[in-house]
């Protein structure tokens, strides 16, 4: 854990960087999976793109508020270049591997995307289901749990919707102080 000394690392400090913090066994996990290259959606400024180019891997990296745009999300500081654009793109990439580093809280692009993207390896960095990345939809796609709990009849739960891939490897990163994040490896289940 960093910095688990202090309170909290400045928000800054994260948006600067990145939400995930990579390591080795990251990169190497996500290169392994990715023969023809990454796409990945919601790449803020670049960082995890930067540190994968830097390793040899084809990254092609979207933001619908990229770095340099008006935003006062990334005051215009970049790692690396990030092109203009949303969750559809990844229609255009069957190809790629779907790369999601901290896809946004509770916002439906998150599920939206896993269900556009046609091609068959899909690597997560986030937190389980119930934590503060993707919708539980995306993580029912993705092969996991719903985080949600019924005490009350009728149930308010949306309802579960059948997986799409399942997990075959998940590696430990470093992790900010008071997150729990983790890289999941996903492949399509059969057609």
């Amino acid at each position: 854990v960093l910095d688990s000394g202090q309170d909290a690392v400045p928000y800054a400090v994260k948006q600067r960087l990145a939400w995930a913090v990579p390591n080795e066994e990251a990169f190497d996990a996500v290169a392994r999976y990715s023969p023809s290259g990454v796409v990945e959606i919601g790449a803020g400024v670049g960082y995890w793109a930067r540190l994968l180019r830097a390793r040899g891997v084809d990254v092609v990296a979207f933001d619908p508020e990229p770095p340099g745009e008006a935003s006062d999300w990334h005051s215009g500081y970049a790692w690396s270049e990030v092109q203009h654009g949303d969750h559809t793109v990844v229609a255009k990439h069957p190809d790629r591997t779907l790369l999601l580093v901290w896809p946004s809280y509770n916002l439906g692009w998150t599920d939206a995307v896993v269900e556009l993207y046609a091609g068959d390896t899909v690597v997560y960095v986030g937190e389980p289901p119930g934590g503060c990345t993707g919708t539980d939809r995306m993580h029912q796609l993705l092969g996991g749990e719903t985080s949600c709990w019924c005490f009350e009849d009728p149930c308010d739960c949306p309802p579960t919707v059948p997986a799409r891939f399942r997990e075959v490897e998940r590696v430990g990163i470093p992790q900010w102080w008071g997150l729990n994040d983790y890289l999941s490896v996903h492949q399509r289940l059969s057609r």
